[in-house]
């Protein structure tokens, strides 16, 4: 059940390396349709897989620059503290996650019900 969840990861993080920040819905979609087995599951898989990977990259990214640009971006944002941003890093891509996880899983549903009439007549 978890090869979703990883493969997400996986793809997610080194698409990001080279690809604008929305090509993770160009691995969660065809994952999604591949190996998702039902809608729970892949709701799951595609909001902790996209979000985590963002979230690590933010903390990384932050660590390496000694929380300077955070903590400016925060007060730009007028934001009690760094959470905030965190958060939103998390939220934002496991938001689009699920959107584009669920789009994969209905296209999938799609393609069988299609294929079961298809055989039927």
């Amino acid at each position: 059940m978890l090869i979703l969840f990883f493969l997400i990861i996986i793809c997610t993080f080194f698409g990001q390396l080279l690809l604008p920040w929305w090509s993770m819905c160009l691995f969660t979609i065809p994952l999604a349709f591949i190996f998702g087995r039902n809608f729970r599951h892949v709701i799951w898989s595609g909001f902790f897989g996209c979000g985590m990977v963002w979230l690590v990259i933010a903390l990384v990214i932050n660590e390496s620059k000694g929380n300077i640009m955070t903590s400016r971006i925060a007060s730009l944002f007028s934001a009690p503290s760094n959470v905030w941003l965190f958060l939103g890093a998390f939220i934002i891509p496991a938001l689009l996650g699920v959107l584009s996880a669920s789009a994969g899983f209905s296209l999938r549903r799609l393609y069988k019900s299609d294929l079961h009439l298809r055989i039927k007549d």
